[in-house]
């Protein structure tokens, strides 16, 4: 439905203002659960890269030729995709 503002505090007033801490609540400690939530997937993100570099840097170059992908570019393929790589190094050969 809809909300009817209440002059209980300034945000009837000033809908837009900051709430203090206070009056957070514990919407406060839900926002502090989010971040720490997404600097853990972060973490993981990172781990997975990074365990993604290893295992294409142990790779032989043959098959990384099989896969479409060189030594030089592993870092770019692993962090944006193999399609990005190619399609950079087009544009790089295009202005060049």
């Amino acid at each position: 439905m809809f909300k009817i503002p209440t002059f209980r505090s300034d945000g009837a007033f000033w809908p837009l203002a900051e709430r203090s801490d206070f009056e957070a609540g514990p919407h406060a400690s839900g926002r502090l659960l989010g971040k720490a939530m997404a600097l853990a997937r972060r973490f993981r993100a990172e781990g997975a890269a990074r365990r993604a570099m290893r295992e294409l840097e142990s790779l032989d170059d043959r098959t990384l030729r099989d896969i479409g992908v060189s030594r030089d570019q592993i870092w770019h393929a692993v962090r944006h995709g193999r399609g990005a790589s190619s399609r950079d190094a087009f544009d790089i050969a295009r202005w060049s």
